[in-house]
C-alpha cells in the first residue's frame, strides 16, 4: 500500500503542528540511498543533504496531492512521497527511533523525524526552481483535491472524463495531473463501491454513473480522512488509521463481501487491481 491524499493530509497536518520552528541540529542520509539516487528517487548525495540542512529551522508542511513538502527557512524544500508501507515517524526526547529509517533530522530539542522509503517513494532536496517543473514533485502539476469543493466540482469531473474518453477508468482516476492524491489502493475501493469496473472506459460510465463515482470519491476521501487513515497505513506517531478498506489485496482468492463471487486480482495499467466480476461491470 501507500499513502494517498487523506494520509498525506494527516502527516501534514501533523507535522505542520510538530515541527514548524524547529531547528535542524544534525542529519543523517543512509548509505542505502546511494542506490535509492541511482534509480532517482533521491536526487542529491548524502552529504551535500546533510550540509544543506543543517542548521535550518522548518518554515512549515505543506502537502498537494500524495506529496508532502517540509519547507525550510530561506528557501529549499524537502519533498517526501511514501509508497508501499514507506514510513514517515516523530520522535520525542525520550524516545529514540528503534525503527529502520534512510533520511533522519535530529532537531535542536532532542526529538527527530525519521523517514523510510520504500519502493517507489522519494526523499528530495529541492530548491523553487527545482521542484516547480519536476515531472511527479511539483505541486502545481497536482490536479484538484476532491476535498476542494471549489475546484473538484462534478463538472470539473465529467470535463475529465469527456476529455480523456477513451481511457480506461482506472487511468483517469490514479492519473495525479487529472485528480490529485488518489492511487491505486483507494481507487479499488471507490470502484468497488460504485459497481464500476476499472477496465471501464470513461465513454461508457453514463451521466447517472458520473454523478455517483463522484459522490463516492469526495465521500470516501472524507471519511478516510475523518478516520485518520486506512488501517493499512500510520500516522507520524506510528498509529494505524481506522478506516477499514472493502476492497483490496486482502480479499484475495475470497468471496466478495457483497455477492460471494470470489475476488479476482488483474494486473490494469501496471498494478494489481482487485475486483468483483459480479458486482463490477
Amino acid at each position: 500500500m501507500a499513502i494517498e491524499l487523506p494520509e498525506a493530509l494527516i502527516l501534514t497536518e501533523q507535522m505542520d503542528r510538530e515541527l514548524t520552528g524547529k531547528s535542524i541540529a544534525s542529519a543523517e542520509m543512509t548509505e542505502a540511498c546511494d542506490s535509492l539516487r541511482s534509480q532517482g528517487f533521491v536526487n542529491v548525495p548524502a552529504q551535500e543533504f546533510v550540509d544543506a540542512v543543517t542548521g535550518r529551522t522548518i518554515a512549515g508542511v505543506v502537502s498537494a496531492g500524495k506529496c508532502i513538502y517540509v519547507r525550510l527557512e530561506g528557501g529549499s524544500t524537502v519533498a517526501l512521497s511514501l509508497e508501499t508501507s514507506g514510513r514517515i515517524l516523530f520522535h520525542p526526547a525520550d524516545a529514540p527511533p528503534t525503527e529502520r529509517y534512510n533520511v533522519r533530522l535530529n532537531f535542536a530539542d532532542g526529538s527527530c523525524l525519521t523517514v523510510r522509503i520504500i519502493g517507489w517513494g522519494f526523499a528530495q532536496l529541492h530548491t523553487d526552481e527545482s521542484l516547480h517543473g519536476h515531472r511527479f514533485l511539483d505541486p502545481d502539476k497536482q490536479g484538484p483535491s476532491p476535498l476542494d469543493a471549489e475546484q473538484f466540482t462534478l463538472e470539473h469531473f465529467c470535463g475529465v472524463l469527456d476529455a480523456l474518453d477513451g481511457k480506461l477508468i482506472k487511468h483517469i482516476l490514479t492519473r495525479q495531473h487529472h485528480i490529485g492524491g488518489l492511487a491505486n489502493g483507494l481507487v479499488q475501493e471507490i470502484l468497488f463501491k460504485t459497481r464500476i469496473h476499472p477496465k471501464r472506459k470513461a465513454r461508457d460510465i453514463p451521466p447517472d454513473e458520473r454523478a455517483r463515482l463522484y459522490q463516492v470519491i469526495t465521500d470516501t476521501v472524507r471519511e478516510v480522512h475523518r478516520l485518520g487513515g486506512r488501517d493499512s497505513e500510520v500516522d507520524l506517531y506510528g498509529h494505524p488509521g481506522r478506516y477499514h478498506v472493502a476492497m483490496g489485496g486482502h480479499l484475495k482468492n475470497k468471496p466478495c463481501p457483497e455477492c460471494g463471487t470470489m475476488i479476482e486480482g488483474q494486473h490494469i495499467l501496471g498494478s494489481r487491481s482487485y475486483v468483483c466480476s459480479a458486482c463490477q461491470t
